[in-house]
């Protein structure tokens, strides 16, 4: 009886107005044809490989106050680690270093000068670079209390850009700004303002970044927390290290690796259901690593990509992306 007054409030809605004729056909309850419970999820992959720039400008910004004699040895004795990333490549790199004293004429941003050159490139062979680079980074100890390494940085690339340090920032080139110090960043120019510029710079996303090696959150014995140099190098996709480290090879490691333009954010070309990714890491030699999301990597919906939290992963290995597909994922329910 139900099923007859249905079809019957139906016949009604369809019947012609005004006179008008018209055929319709009414289907049955009984004949109709449902879509099947579960049409499955389709599963996605997208591949990577990891390549470097092709050119690349570094910018050290070292903290030259009365505590920093430890930390500055400690970089120059563990800067091999630093440029295997370059010398065993064909990049093209620039490698300067400046200051975070503001306040000497002598300094505020303008590169440190070592076998009258101005900064490291591939003309110096492995041993002069490690020499060159230690005697630009241990430059002492008396410089400016107040650390601006943020307008150091900005001066050194801006300011100076057709002046003292000509030819050294290259608008072809990527630019790694890395800053090292054990004190928090006094700059007048703010986070924000700095980062809006640096991102300005290259008609590239991506192609500035910003790296501390600084004081944690919350400090440590020898250090107090570099709250915004780890702000800078969070919106500037860098690398954070504690200066509290024992440990500098390993920093310095993922530092060049990072410096050297190797890329640690990859684009997704699908929408995945966030819970399901999953990133392999095949290496040239055959072996391979499988990372859960969380656990070496994190997913931003706004960006769509996949970000590795330690460091990018090795020159020529293959990054593998699986994931199951929001739309299928949508349609199955």
């Amino acid at each position: 009886m139900e099923k007859l007054f249905v079809m019957a409030t139906l016949a009604m809605a369809l019947s012609p107005m005004g006179g008008c004729t018209g055929d319709y056909e009414l289907v049955s309850y009984d004949t109709a044809v449902f879509n099947p419970p579960n049409l499955g999820v389709e599963i996605h992959t997208d591949s990577f490989l990891q390549t470097s720039a092709s050119a690349v400008d570094v910018l050290w910004v070292v903290d030259n106050s009365c505590s920093m004699w430890e930390e500055q040895t400690a970089l120059a004795e563990s800067f091999s680690s630093f440029m295997a990333w370059f010398s065993s490549t064909d990049l093209d790199f620039h490698v300067g270093v400046v200051s975070t004293d503001m306040d000497d004429l002598r300094e505020q941003g303008r590169l440190h000068e070592d076998a009258d050159t101005l900064w490291i490139d591939p003309s110096f062979s492995s041993e002069d670079a490690l020499t060159s680079f230690a005697a630009r980074a241990q430059m002492g100890t008396s410089g400016s209390t107040v650390e601006r390494g943020r307008d150091a940085a900005y001066s050194a690339v801006e300011v100076h850009r057709e002046g003292a340090n000509e030819g050294f920032y290259r608008e072809d080139a990527a630019l790694s700004i890395i800053a090292i110090s054990d004190e928090e960043d006094v700059s007048e120019l703010s986070v924000t303002d700095f980062v809006a510029w640096a991102k300005e710079l290259k008609p590239i996303a991506g192609r500035v970044s910003f790296s501390a090696i600084v004081g944690p959150e919350g400090g440590c014995d020898t250090a107090e927390a570099g709250t915004g140099y780890l702000e800078t190098a969070s919106e500037l996709a860098g690398a954070t290290a504690s200066i509290c480290s024992s440990d500098w090879t390993t920093v310095l490691d993922a530092l060049g690796l990072h410096a050297a333009g190797y890329q640690r954010e990859f684009f997704l070309t699908r929408v995945p259901v966030e819970d399901t990714l999953l990133v392999v890491i095949r290496d040239e030699s055959g072996g391979s690593e499988t990372i859960d999301v969380g656990d070496g990597f994190t997913y931003s919906r706004a960006r769509n990509s996949v970000s590795f939290v330690e460091g990018p992963p090795t020159p020529g290995s293959t990054i593998e992306v699986e994931y199951q597909l929001l739309e299928s994922a949508a349609t199955s329910l």
